[in-house]
């Protein structure tokens, strides 16, 4: 079954939540198990922040979908409150 690491990125930058996401990332890459995530982050910036061996999985295991456009929550808060 695929896992969905959401916003990835986003959560606090601890020792324990990167040695975490890096231990989680590599063992499904091993075990070619399906991995669904989403970042406001590009791959090298992911790199930066939980060094270079998620960019290496990212960019040899995973297909990337860049989405372009306006923050729809940031559209929403602003029609909703007349901006």
């Amino acid at each position: 079954l695929p896992i969905f690491l959401d916003s990835l990125g986003s959560e606090r930058p601890t020792d324990f939540t990167k040695r975490t996401i890096v231990s989680l990332l590599e063992s499904r890459y091993h075990n070619e198990l399906s991995t669904i995530i989403t970042s406001t982050l590009k791959p090298g910036q992911l790199s930066s922040m939980y060094g270079p061996v998620v960019e290496s999985v990212i960019k040899d295991a995973c297909y990337t979908a860049p989405l372009k456009g306006d923050d729809y929550r940031i559209a929403q808060w602003m029609e909703r409150s007349g901006r």
